[in-house]
């Protein structure tokens, strides 16, 4: 964490292990950052990872909510002609609030 606000230019002078420790302990509790296990972000056993909170990673579900993935007519092989098809229109007027 250290090495990586020092690259980012965040911070004009150098800080110690311990007072780093302390400033992602605060983000923490203050709810800026969210802990990572850390064998998801490929880190060795031991060591700590964080990500910036209310940023959760996609996931491949969002995929299953799109028409095309419960459509008749699009299927592996068959090409897909969006400005063609009347059900995405609509689909994606779902997704709009008005004014």
């Amino acid at each position: 964490v250290g090495d990586f606000v020092k690259s980012k230019g965040v911070l004009n002078c150098d800080l110690a292990m311990d007072e780093v420790l302390q400033l992602t302990e605060t983000l923490y509790y203050d709810g800026k950052i969210e802990r990572y296990p850390p064998h998801s972000l490929g880190l060795p056993a031991g060591e700590r990872g964080f990500r910036l909170a209310g940023t959760a990673s996609a996931t491949h579900d969002h995929y299953s909510q799109l028409p095309c993935a419960v459509c008749p007519i699009a299927h592996a092989g068959h090409p897909v002609e969006l400005g063609l098809c009347r059900h995405w229109g609509y689909w994606l007027s779902l997704g709009t609030k008005p004014a």
